[in-house]
């Protein structure tokens, strides 16, 4: 499954990796692709992970997320 979360406050190289990080760490992501300029993350995943879950991961690093 795959899923387009909308990604901002990201500034720089640093925040797509703190990004990429947080997501990957979820339980269910096998990867994660984060464009600082559009400012989207693709997250590729199985079904048992929460889009809420990914959510939180990224707003824990200080960031906002949301589907889209």
């Amino acid at each position: 499954m795959e899923t387009t979360l909308q990604i901002s406050g990201m500034t720089c190289g640093m925040c797509v990796q703190h990004v990429t990080q947080a997501l990957q760490s979820v339980s269910g992501v096998q990867n994660a692709a984060v464009d600082l300029t559009a400012g989207r993350a693709l997250v590729q995943h199985n079904e048992s992970a929460e889009i809420k879950a990914m959510i939180e991961a990224v707003a824990e690093e200080g960031y906002t997320a949301q589907p889209g």
